[in-house]
């Protein structure tokens, strides 16, 4: 429980649905000064004890460095774009919770999630929410039968407009302004470094690991136009905050981490109708009898479905190449690959 809107509903739902509810939280930072955390901690109680439910506080601040933090500065530092709630859902949150379940003599987890869950055949479908602007099954592209036959989504039937109307029937005091930002990085403040690239120096700073990232900024010819501090602090498809002075806008095309160098130029040379991913997560478990098929996918979240035809390879199907019938506005390694047939989510791998 986030303390959040979401989660406190979810809770309540299944309060009311009449299950005996456990309300957990993750503190995620070592120290106090994890004012994100913190913050979510204060108001989950209220929220339990408004709802007449216990509450848990679960540090798991040396799992959650290893795996997710050291993961995100490693993939910059490569020159690709992380995907840190894909991998923290994961490895993270759902581990977490379902090991809980056991621990906790409890028969399922539950999440805020806007998201379905449907039983077929003795598989677990998982189908995106009804509210199409809240959908959260992007996020949830790595998990699989194992995690999904332990889990409830009380909100996948629901608007997220109907979830606030819950939330204030039941006077439930729940966080009120919604954070877009990653959990694990400080929000604005004025002692406070506030985005993720002065994230990124100071965790590598008190690592002691030499970050001299500067180099050459090149055009796609091959041409010097500039220079810049850090390759790390570019993303495929960015173009503001570039400092190239030009007649037509510049934008990022690649990252070269080991010369140090950033491809840039003009928005046409971002559009792709191939996109191939790796370590491909099947939802089912298993990787679809045929090599080819017609599929809905998704390479960055609130980017509306494309129609494609994925092209399946490697040992379990864990290497996919989509080709899109129209081209695909940046496609940024490290970043995921989402495919949908219809409203059921397939899977999700990282892109190369």
């Amino acid at each position: 429980m986030s303390g959040g809107v979401d989660s406190s509903v979810a809770a309540a739902i299944l309060k009311k649905e009449g299950h005996d509810v456990l309300g957990v939280t993750f503190d995620f930072f070592e120290d106090a000064g994890g004012a994100k955390t913190n913050l979510a901690i204060d108001y989950a109680k209220r929220v339990c004890k408004t709802l007449g439910i216990d509450h848990k506080i679960v540090k798991i601040h040396e799992e959650f460095n290893k795996k997710v933090v050291s993961y995100f500065l490693g993939e910059y530092l490569k020159g690709r774009t992380p995907i840190p709630c894909s991998v923290c859902n994961k490895l993270i949150k759902f581990n977490q919770l379902i090991t809980l379940t056991e621990s906790e003599d409890c028969q399922f987890a539950a999440t805020g999630h806007y998201a379905r869950l449907v039983e077929s055949d003795g598989k677990y479908l998982l189908k995106k929410g009804i509210d199409s602007k809240r959908d959260q099954t992007f996020f949830l592209s790595r998990l699989g039968q194992e995690e999904l036959k332990r889990v409830i989504f009380p909100l996948g039937e629901l608007t997220k407009d109907k979830v606030k109307e819950i939330a204030v029937d039941l006077k439930l005091p729940t966080i009120t302004e919604e954070s877009r930002e990653i959990c694990f990085i400080p929000e604005k403040d004025n002692s406070v470094k506030s985005n993720y690239r002065n994230f990124i120096e100071e965790v590598a700073a008190e690592n002691r690991m030499n970050l001299d990232g500067s180099g050459e900024i090149v055009d796609t010819s091959g041409k010097v136009v500039g220079e810049h501090t850090g390759y790390f602090n570019f993303t495929v498809g960015q173009r503001k905050g570039i400092g190239i002075p030009s007649s037509e806008p510049y934008y990022v095309i690649t990252i070269d981490a080991e010369k140090k160098r950033v491809v840039v130029g003009v928005r046409e040379n971002l559009f792709k109708k191939s996109v191939s991913a790796i370590d491909f997560s099947w939802v089912s478990g298993c990787r679809p009898d045929e090599s080819e098929i017609r599929v809905m996918g998704m390479i960055r979240y609130k980017q509306s479905p494309s129609l494609g035809t994925a092209i399946i390879d490697g040992n379990d199907g864990n290497e996919v190449t989509i080709i899109f019938d129209e081209p695909q506005f940046a496609p940024a390694p490290g970043q995921t690959l989402v495919l949908f047939d219809d409203d059921t989510l397939l899977g999700g791998g990282f892109i190369l």
